[in-house]
């Protein structure tokens, strides 16, 4: 008999651990909330449109990079660690068998007893706020890595856009020295010109064939900078560069004070502060005490020595507290909170600055460079074209040197070139501006 009911007791109790073990495994294999498939573990050359323009291939970077996927399953991840945080702890069960007290009602067979911990109130809602808050600064950090990327999109196309460019004007410029060339060549069969001016001209073919060259590697060193932070292969095509017009930005003040209140990284810094100060609360409740609330129950065999014994079954409630009694442990832990807290405050003025700083000098760069477009483009490069021609025309006629010529064309070729390379840096400096500026 007692032998039954003791295997009887033990054995109810394996059944209701594993069927808890049973659940727990299959809340394992379910899918979590907001669960993020993986990227591709290798760039993959999705096809981009030739008529694609910057903004197109900001939007496939955005859609594509993996850095981005990283930061949104971190999102995620700390959601789940909030839920967990407001969750009540595991109950424990225990069951207990053997040589067992003989009572006047009868011998006790065994015991079994459920007991669950019970934080302090506020506890379990003060641990969520943490998980809660730092997963809101991290969506906001999502937005700030996005204008990043964006940003070293934008510069990278400006890159790609100028060495294009240099190669077309090169290129472009070779046309009128070669037809230089056939004229000093007859000049110089009729003794009319040096083989020195000869030798110059060839040396100056040869100087334009440097410069493609080198504008060559820039351009495929741009492509595949570009590539990479499309998430595509380094070798995959692009479509030819081709910026939309530079526009002037808003007043800088306006672009400070909404950069100082809204921009990604400042709201990326005031959530990790609600999240500091979310873990100064819970350091300050965990010097509260915890409970613990269980119950037991114990057959009673009814054949006891004694003659009054009726085998009445025994129950039992418990209630446990924890004592906080370590309090140099407490104490460092709130003062842990505490300098985490002081940190991050400091963080979000170290992050205005440098917003500010950032918008300032893009805003100076911009402004410069693209004033400097109208000089190129409406006086100097129009004024090196003319004393370009005329020098050709004077030493068709003998009314200028040959150094003349080439001094003029060296002008032109060289106020092009700082054209484009001045084009690229405003747009470079735009690109600057509105990530500092949190623009999209």
């Amino acid at each position: 008999m007692k032998i039954s009911r003791t295997a009887t007791l033990m054995g109810a109790a394996l059944v209701f651990a594993s069927c808890q073990s049973h659940q727990g495994g299959k809340q394992e294999n379910e899918p979590t909330l907001g669960a993020i498939s993986p990227a591709s573990a290798k760039p993959q050359a999705y096809a981009i449109a030739d008529s694609a323009k910057l903004g197109d291939l900001v939007a496939a970077a955005l859609k594509h990079h993996p850095s981005l996927v990283a930061t949104r399953a971190r999102v995620s991840a700390l959601e789940q660690s909030a839920i967990q945080s407001r969750s009540l702890p595991d109950p424990s069960a225990n069951v207990g068998a053997g040589q067992m007290a003989e009572t006047a009602a009868g011998q006790v067979l065994g015991t079994v007893g459920v007991q669950q911990k019970i934080p302090f109130p506020g506890k379990r809602k003060a641990a969520a706020a943490v998980p809660l808050r730092k997963a809101e600064a991290m969506r906001a950090q999502l937005s700030a890595d996005e204008l990043a990327l964006e940003e070293r999109v934008r510069s990278t196309y400006w890159d790609l856009f100028v060495a294009t460019q240099t190669i077309a004007v090169v290129t472009e410029s070779k046309a009128p020295l070669s037809t230089l060339l056939e004229s000093v060549e007859a000049r110089v069969a009729t003794n009319k010109a040096s083989q020195q001016d000869l030798l110059r001209l060839q040396n100056e073919i040869t100087r334009l064939d440097q410069r493609l060259t080198t504008a060559r590697g820039r351009k495929e060193a741009a492509s595949a900078t570009l590539n990479a932070l499309l998430y595509r292969p380094s070798g995959s095509a692009l479509p030819v560069a081709r910026p939309d017009p530079l526009m002037p930005p808003a007043s800088k003040a306006s672009l400070l004070e909404d950069a100082s209140s809204n921009h990604p990284e400042v709201l990326a810094a005031e959530a990790r502060i609600a999240a500091a100060e979310a873990g100064v609360r819970l350091a300050e409740l965990q010097k509260r005490p915890d409970f613990t609330a269980g119950v037991s129950y114990s057959p009673v065999s009814e054949d006891g020595l004694a003659p009054s014994a009726n085998g009445r079954d025994q129950y039992m409630g418990t209630l446990g507290v924890t004592l906080p009694l370590w309090r140099d442990k407490n104490k460092a832990a709130q003062r842990e909170a505490e300098a985490i807290l002081t940190a991050e405050q400091s963080m979000l003025a170290s992050t205005r600055s440098s917003l500010q700083q950032r918008i300032e000098s893009a805003y100076a760069s911009f402004r410069a460079e693209h004033s400097n477009l109208a000089l190129y483009s409406d006086k100097l490069i129009p004024d090196a074209e003319r004393s370009f021609d005329l020098s050709v025309t004077g030493y068709q006629t003998e009314t200028s040197t040959f150094l003349d010529v080439i001094d003029a064309w060296r002008q032109l070729l060289n106020y092009r070139l700082e054209h484009e390379e001045n084009r690229g840096r405003a747009g470079k400096a735009d690109a600057a501006l509105r990530f500092a500026a949190g623009l999209r």
